[in-house]
């Protein structure tokens, strides 16, 4: 690959990765049980605290792993789990757009743009890789 592209890679997995981070990060502050009882409430989500732990372990670790390019594809391969389950299971229903158009009824919530984008970085970097600028990366012919 050439510079241009590996620094395209780089700035891709710090962006995805930091944001990833951030959102498993705020789910420990807000305290795994609320998010668990969340998913069963509100989503009829069965095992909803394995579900909620495997969603923070997967933002904060997968984060981690594609930020610092440590086996980066698996680190992006949980973010895409935890996107894909995100719009099927929340956000697809609230249509495209991140912010919902307001009713009579109140704001529409958020559809599923942000979460798509996000995939798509996911789904980039499962592709491509790392990229050189990793700090586990395998050696190219």
């Amino acid at each position: 690959m050439n510079k241009s592209v590996d620094l395209g890679l780089l700035l891709l997995r710090l962006a995805l990765g930091g944001i990833m981070i951030a959102h498993g990060v705020r789910k420990i502050l807000d305290g795994p049980q609320g998010f668990a009882d969340h998913l069963a409430n509100n989503l009829g989500i069965e095992q909803a605290l394995a579900v909620a732990w495997f969603t923070i372990i997967a933002e904060i670790g997968g984060g981690a792993m594609v930020a610092l390019g440590v086996l980066p594809r698996i680190g992006a391969l949980l973010i895409a789990l935890v996107m894909a389950g995100a719009i099927w299971t929340v956000h697809w229903e609230n249509g495209f757009f991140l912010a919902g158009q307001v009713t009579e009824a109140g704001p529409v919530p958020n559809g599923y743009e942000f979460n798509l984008a996000l995939l798509a970085m996911a789904l980039a970097i499962i592709s491509a890789g790392g990229g050189a600028f990793s700090l586990l990366r395998s050696k190219r012919k």
